[in-house]
Formats: structure tokens, sequence, C-alpha cells
């Protein structure tokens, strides 16, 4: 797609020697969405605000969306085909679908070790740094009725309860268990915080991410 296009690796002061580049787009290459996405323009989408939106792009990320199977199953064939006039393929294993009812299962595997001898502080900024994150990963756009802060808070004293290995046969209200762990509950405060800070950026930017959030939907909530 660049004709006679090379690239080198620096580390530090040291650079490789010039390869080509004979397939592949830039990051952010913002002529492949002139020359494909243009393409998708007048297939259908979701409407936001009486304007049909059928993608959404990040860098060298890519969204399509449709209403119903039929419709978004169109938008890929579109791309793959426009991608090989170019001489570029889809690689589908980077591909895959999501719908508004999707289940997450972790898998933990490998061995594990106990180490008994963590303070609590530990224990806290371990699960602040590693646990926490994870499990909030993406919240900024999450729509959190009462019954999803319910389950987040039930989470969040699973955790407490777990760093201080106490057993549910203890019988201990999750107040004592808060105060053992010298905490508050803060978990959902913190998801409040991250969509709020997120939401400031989106209003600034004034741009499609503030149609997408802030628009209104056509159609009725399934």
């Amino acid at each position: 797609m660049y004709w006679e296009q090379t690239a080198a690796i620096r580390i530090e002061n040291k650079t490789s020697t010039f390869q080509d580049i004979k397939r592949g787009v830039r990051q952010g290459c913002v002529l492949y969405s002139e020359i494909i996405m243009r393409n998708l323009e007048n297939h259908p989408g979701i409407k936001v605000c009486g304007q049909n939106i059928n993608n959404l792009r990040y860098a060298d990320d890519t969204v399509l969306i449709a209403e119903n199977k039929e419709d978004l199953q169109k938008l890929p064939n579109i791309v793959e085909e426009e991608s090989r006039k170019k001489g570029l393929e889809l690689n589908s294993k980077k591909t895959e679908v999501m719908d508004d009812r999707t289940t997450i299962i972790l898998h933990f595997t490998g061995k594990t070790r106990l180490i008994y001898q963590i303070s609590i502080e530990t224990r806290k900024r371990a699960l602040q740094c590693y646990i926490e994150p994870v499990l909030m990963y993406g919240c900024e756009a999450w729509t959190i009725s009462k019954q999803i802060q319910n389950k987040l808070e039930a989470t969040e004293m699973w955790f407490l309860r777990r760093m201080l290995r106490i057993p549910w046969t203890a019988k201990k209200t999750n107040e004592r268990v808060l105060n053992e762990a010298n905490k508050r509950r803060s978990l959902v405060r913190t998801i409040r915080k991250h969509q709020a800070t997120f939401l400031g950026h989106v209003m600034r930017r004034g741009k499609l991410e503030h149609l997408v959030t802030t628009g209104k939907f056509e159609g009725k909530r399934r």
C-alpha cells in the first residue's frame, strides 16, 4: 500500500538495518479509511440522532455495527473484498463478534503459590493495583443499574473476605469485615469517577464520540 516503504527498529542508541515493508497499513492510517471504509457509507448500521453509523475506528482497529446479523455480515464482506483489491487480507483470528448479551468467563491456569506472611496493607495494595483494574476494564461504558451495583459491592466484599481469609461460615457482617480491613467501600465510587472523567473527555471533543455518547437511538430498548 505504501510504495518503497522501509522501517527500522531503534532500541536506546542502537538502530537496526532498514527492511522493506511489503504488506499491511500504518498505525492510524487515514488513507485506509478513505479507500476501504467509504464503501460502507450507504449500508445500514444504527441510527443516532438520525445519522447512520455502521463503523467506529480508532488507530488501526475497526468496529462494524448493525442492527441484525444479516446486515452485520454484509459489512465485513465488503471490507474483505475492498481490502483484497488493495493487496490486504483480514486476520480472522483477530475478528470477533459481540452482541449486547456477553458472558465473560475467566480461566486461571498454571501453578500458584500461597504466601501467608504478607501484611494487610500490602494485600490491599495488590488488590487495588492488580485485581480491581481487571474488573473495571472498560467500565467507562458501563450502564450501572441497582442490580449491577449490588453485584459489584458483593464482589468487592468477596475480595476483602478472601484477602483476610475469612470463610463464609464465620458469619461476619460486611461492616465488621470492612473494619478489619480498615477500608471503606470504594469500588463503585471509583467506577463512577472513571465514567465522569471519560465523559468529560468526550464532551470536550465535540465530534463523533460526542454524538454516539449523548445522541438518542431510534427504536425501542430490547
